[in-house]
């Protein structure tokens, strides 16, 4: 009698535990093992994709090999087990949806994109991956989407990440670095729409696609390229970002489009790098065709054959505080015959404020075609090619002798006026932590729902 009783009970808890595995819409929980070891569970994330509705919880175990997309849902939390991760060889698409936590996902595809995210708000993408994709790692048309915790998205077969359209787009590696390295493209391009990055980005590596082509083609081989309007801000904050060794260039800003390259303003005694713009080529920040710069404190540009900064088109650049320009056009002059640090060219404006400008290959300022420079309080030591140098049409307003040389250069800086540098009375930019709470939160409760069941 008692064996029966302890036989029955055997068998009612196996049959619990069967039940807690199998997937039932009432809880709004579902368990995927792609290798088919778990009892109960479902053998691919497509056969659960039907029976989703808002809340839903979706615990995946991979490899899966298949192509996935989620369409038109609210409030889905779906992903690996929780610090774990779960590989997905094939597409992944987000059409139409809001809030959805996405944790552990590696995403593979040989044949397109890794991930593509459609008319979407409110995508955390946390501690994913999205490398080794035949196109775009990460495309994002008209969506919201945080890229968070830490993440790398590399060795795609174009732009690591293309975004467009109006939306948003936020990098936050507070846990770990971001890695954006390999592309046969851009690693990040951003057209329309605003992005912000936190900190602890390593943009690397990236190459010009020769299958691409055309002026604002993907594969244009920037580390960030900004166009049509896009607006980007990049905080060096959790850690300091590098951006280096991409092939056409360190920041690309085209089309009317705005960037601002900021750091924290110390970061150790003595220090206050934030971003290292390193080792690109040519060129480390170009700044076109109608767009605006602002490179202030923490900033370091250096060791690129043409210029550090190159600002032409009609465009302007603000460059203030605590930066460094150096070690810039250290290119053949056959090759690049108006190397510098800073280049202004095209009708275009730089009003420089403090830092260094330094041990440059050419000029450490070169201004050129109607162009103007307003200086004020920087030190230029050690350029080689003169400390400002101007063309016959270019003008110069600054709180420092003009003289040729160094100031002038073969043809003397005209100056408008005898009142000196335009009175800019900017404070420095309030750097602070980002609040991570809700992501934290996010975090918090996906644990918690993955671990119910």
């Amino acid at each position: 009698m008692p064996s029966t009783r302890v036989g029955t009970f055997l068998v009612a808890i196996s049959t619990m535990a069967l039940i807690l595995l199998i997937p039932t819409g009432a809880f709004g929980q579902y368990v995927v093992d792609c290798t088919g070891k778990t009892p109960g569970a479902y053998t691919t994330i497509n056969s659960v994709l039907p029976l989703l509705s808002n809340g839903a919880v979706v615990r995946i175990t991979g490899p899966c090999t298949e192509n996935v997309t989620i369409t038109g849902l609210n409030n889905l939390w779906i992903g690996a087990p929780w610090g774990q991760t779960a590989n997905l060889q094939g597409n992944l698409t987000i059409n139409d949806v809001q809030n959805l936590f996405l944790h552990g996902m590696n995403v593979s595809n040989s044949s397109g994109d890794g991930i593509d995210i459609n008319n979407s708000v409110g995508v955390e993408l946390d501690a994913c991956t999205s490398s080794n994709n035949g196109n775009f790692g990460l495309s994002i048309t008209n969506s919201v989407v945080y890229v968070q915790d830490t993440g790398a998205i590399n060795n795609n077969g174009n732009n690591g990440v293309n975004a467009f359209g109006n939306g948003s787009l936020e990098f936050n590696g507070y846990s770990g670095p971001i890695t954006i390295s390999n592309n046969l493209g851009d690693g990040i391009q951003l057209q329309d729409g605003v992005m912000e990055t936190l900190g602890n980005m390593v943009i690397t590596n990236n190459k010009v696609n020769p299958s691409s082509f055309g002026l604002g083609a993907s594969g244009s081989g920037f580390g960030v390229n900004l166009w049509g309007h896009a607006r980007a801000v990049l905080w060096g904050i959790f850690a300091p970002d590098l951006i280096s060794g991409n092939q056409a260039g360190g920041v690309a800003v085209h089309e009317g489009s705005e960037i601002s390259v900021s750091g924290p303003t110390q970061i150790a005694p003595g220090v206050s790098i934030g971003h290292v713009i390193d080792g690109n080529g040519p060129v480390g920040v170009s700044v076109g065709f109608g767009s605006q710069a602002t490179i202030w404190n923490g900033v370091q540009i250096s060791h690129h054959p043409d210029a550090g900064v190159d600002v032409y088109g009609h465009s302007q650049v603000f460059i203030n505080g605590d930066y460094q320009i150096t070690n810039n056009g250290t290119g053949p002059a056959s090759t690049y015959p108006t190397h510098a640090g800073v280049r202004v060219d095209g009708n275009s404006e730089a009003y420089i404020r403090g830092g260094q400008i330094s041990q440059n290959g050419g000029p450490g300022i070169l201004a050129l075609v109607n162009s103007s420079i307003d200086l004020s309080a920087a030190t230029l030591t050690s350029n080689l090619g003169g400390s400002i140098v101007c063309d016959s049409s270019a003008w110069l307003v600054s709180d420092q002798p003009i003289l040729s040389p160094p100031f002038g250069g073969v043809v003397p800086c005209r100056v408008p006026h005898s009142f000196g540098p335009r009175p800019l009375s900017f404070s420095d930019p309030a750097v602070r932590a980002p609040d991570i709470s809700r992501m934290k939160a996010d975090q918090a409760k996906y644990q918690g729902l993955i671990s119910s069941f």
